[in-house]
């Protein structure tokens, strides 16, 4: 499926206003479909990095000393930044204890706190 497709699909699901859940999975989305989503969820070899509402991703991993470069695609940069810290245990490992201690990793694990 083109990237084009998945837009045209997305946009038709967004439209129809229901209060839905899609559940979509896209490797490496341009931007004009990262800008429609809701909420972002990031996994890197089974553990969850963000899950929270995709306008707060590049606040969420500028808070943990990672800056994006400007015009760089969002989800382009993140990747960027998990794989980087794949190759550097100690960078991986922050990034894991600062997901537990976010707000959103308790929302997650208590939803019906929210």
């Amino acid at each position: 499926m083109s990237q084009q497709q998945v837009y045209t699909m997305l946009k038709l699901f967004i439209n129809r206003n229901t209060q839905d859940a899609i559940i979509f999975s896209k490797h490496q989305p341009r931007y004009s479909i990262f800008k429609i989503f809701d909420t972002i969820t990031l996994l890197s070899k089974g553990d969850i990095f963000y899950h929270e509402q995709a306008k707060n991703l590049l606040t969420y991993f500028s808070h943990q000393g990672y800056s994006r470069e400007p015009h760089n695609n969002p989800i382009d940069f993140v990747i960027g930044v998990l794989i980087g810290a794949k190759e550097n245990s100690d960078k991986m490992e922050n990034l894991k204890l600062a997901y537990k201690n976010a707000s959103m990793h308790q929302l997650a694990m208590n939803p019906r706190k929210q």
